[in-house]
């Protein structure tokens, strides 16, 4: 068990430090790395065009592989609702967080609650 506890410890400094790729996002982990990032993403406080959502929505895009997305439950505990624009036929879910002249877009294609397809955009 100690040897499990050591390898997870090394895996955490190694991501810290950005030697390791980016989390799936359907894996548990990714809210547990990113809690700090969720937490203002989710604050209904601050507006989409804050600065420290955007710079929330930096890093968890570095940290967050969002291409493993496959349900619409999983991206909603990224992100708050109200966040969200999603298209006239519900099938586009976009979450933008502008500043200044940079953005950060996180795209999904969904059909119901799955997730087709996604795509992370920095403007």
């Amino acid at each position: 068990m100690k040897k499990i506890g050591w390898a997870l410890g090394i895996a955490a400094v190694l991501f810290a430090a950005g030697c390791v790729e980016r989390i799936p996002v359907e894996d548990p982990m990714a809210v547990t790395a990113c809690a700090e990032d969720i937490k203002i993403l989710q604050d209904p406080m601050l507006s989409a065009n804050s600065q420290a959502k955007h710079e929330a929505a930096r890093r968890l895009a570095g940290q967050v592989d969002f291409s493993y997305a496959r349900n619409v439950k999983t991206v909603l505990k990224f992100f708050a609702a109200s966040d969200a624009h999603v298209s006239d036929d519900g099938t586009i879910l976009v979450f933008s967080y502008p500043y200044r002249q940079r953005d950060v877009q996180f795209r999904f294609r969904c059909s119901g609650t799955t997730v087709v397809t996604s795509e992370v955009v920095e403007k």
